[in-house]
């Protein structure tokens, strides 16, 4: 008697996460309530299973999802190639990035985040660690969750200049930001998503902060 799950997922492939790092040739994953219940063989996982849809097939490889360990997800989404590949660090990150971080809303913001979400999702990546440029955080983690990414992410924090006005801020208020953020956005959308200590460190962070 075969048993429902969600979802098939078969591969050419199966990459497993398993003790012995195991690599399964024309394997399936068997999915049931968004966990994980089975894998191995194609041949005995659907004998033992009757799934509600079936994907991939033996072009793909299945692996476990990638993490992206440094990734801005807002402001540059939504602007490539505004800013030059050629120019100095300096010029870089204070003429062209902080000014165009500056003028983007919560609500673009809040897109900006959810376009560089959908992308890792279609690439395999399905957790990410925020590099720490987020202005409207609130606005940030609400768009997230909606996509259903894990992460952690956090506001955009320094407390030395040079910046621009709306990133003015003592180290009083930096290390507000900072535990309003682990307080209050710890866990969030179930546990994907939390935030984290996120200095923007080039060189714009006192020996205090």
């Amino acid at each position: 008697m075969t048993e429902r799950i969600d979802t098939l997922v078969k591969g050419w492939h199966v990459v497993t996460m398993n003790e012995t790092r195991d690599i399964v040739r024309d394997g399936a994953v068997a999915v049931r309530d968004g966990l994980i219940v089975d894998v191995g063989k194609a041949s005995r996982i659907e004998e033992r299973y009757e799934p509600d849809q079936t994907l991939g097939g033996n072009r793909f490889v299945v692996t476990p999802g990638m993490v992206n360990s440094h990734i801005h997800i807002t402001g540059e989404p939504l602007t490539r190639g505004y800013v030059p590949d050629d120019t100095p660090f300096e010029e870089n990150v204070f003429q062209w990035l902080c000014s165009l971080y500056s003028v983007h809303t919560a609500e673009e913001e809040r897109l900006s985040a959810q376009l560089a979400a959908v992308e890792m999702l279609k690439s395999g990546t399905t957790s990410f660690l925020e590099a720490g440029t987020i202005r409207f955080l609130d606005e940030v983690f609400d768009g997230l969750a909606e996509v259903g990414i894990r992460g952690r992410l956090g506001r955009w924090v320094w407390d030395l200049p040079p910046e621009p006005d709306v990133y003015k801020q003592n180290t009083d208020e930096a290390i507000g930001f900072l535990q309003y953020q682990l307080e209050k956005l710890k866990s969030v959308a179930e546990g994907r998503l939390g935030s984290w200590v996120t200095l923007v460190g080039h060189t714009t962070c006192s020996d205090p902060l």
